[in-house]
C-alpha cells in the first residue's frame, strides 16, 4: 500500500472513529456519570461510618485533613534535612551510650542504641489516643480526598454533558435551517 494510501486509510479511520464517538458520547457520559454517583454514594456511606465510628464532626475531620497535608507538606520540605540530622544524632547517642557504659555499673548499662531508639514511641505509634493518631487521621483523610475528587469528577462529566447537550442542540437547529432550504428549493423546482 502506498503513502498516499495509509494517509487516506488512517484518515478514514480517524473520521469513522470520531463518528461513532459523537453517535455515542451521551450514553458514554451518562453512564460514567451513574457509575461516579454510585460510588460517591458509597465513599460519602464510608466516611460518614467512620465519623459516627470515631465520634467526630465535620470541624474535627477538615482539622485532620489540615494536620495530615501540613505533615505530608513538611516532610517532603525537610526530608533530606531531616535524614541528615537523625543519622547524625544516632552517632551521638551511639557515643553517649558508649560513654554511660564505660562509667556505670554492668547491671545499670544500656545494651545498644538501637535498643534506647526502639523504646520510643513516635507519633504515628501512639495508642493512647486512637481516634487522634496520625494512621487513623491518615485514613480519614484518604477517604475526604476521595470523596473531594468524586464531587470534582462529577462536577466536571456535567460541564461535558452540558457541552455536549449545547452541541447537538446547534446541530439541530442547523440540520432545521438546511432542511428548510432544501424544501424550498424543491419547491422551486417543482414550480
Amino acid at each position: 500500500m502506498s503513502k498516499a494510501g495509509r494517509t487516506d486509510m488512517l484518515t478514514l479511520l480517524a473520521l469513522g472513529w470520531n463518528k461513532r464517538k459523537v453517535e455515542q458520547l451521551g450514553c458514554t457520559l451518562s453512564q460514567r456519570y451513574l457509575k461516579i454517583i454510585r460510588i460517591l454514594r458509597e465513599q460519602v456511606e464510608s466516611l460518614n461510618a467512620t465519623k459516627n465510628e470515631l465520634g467526630v464532626d465535620d470541624d474535627t475531620l477538615q482539622q485532620w485533613v489540615t494536620d495530615v497535608q501540613k505533615w505530608a507538606e513538611d516532610s517532603n520540605k525537610r526530608r533530606h534535612r531531616i535524614r541528615k540530622v537523625i543519622l547524625d544524632e544516632k552517632k551521638r547517642l551511639a557515643a553517649a551510650v558508649d560513654d554511660y557504659n564505660k562509667l556505670a555499673e554492668p547491671t545499670k548499662q544500656i545494651v545498644s542504641s538501637d535498643a534506647l531508639i526502639q523504646t520510643d514511641i513516635w507519633p504515628w505509634q501512639s495508642t493512647s489516643e486512637p481516634a487522634a493518631d496520625l494512621q487513623t487521621k491518615r485514613k480519614v483523610f484518604e477517604k475526604v480526598m476521595a470523596v473531594r475528587r468524586l464531587r470534582e469528577e462529577e462536577m466536571i462529566l456535567c460541564r461535558e454533558m452540558r457541552h455536549h447537550w449545547t452541541v447537538l442542540r446547534m446541530r439541530s437547529v442547523v440540520l432545521g435551517t438546511i432542511s428548510s432550504d432544501c424544501k424550498h428549493i424543491f419547491y422551486l423546482l417543482i414550480i
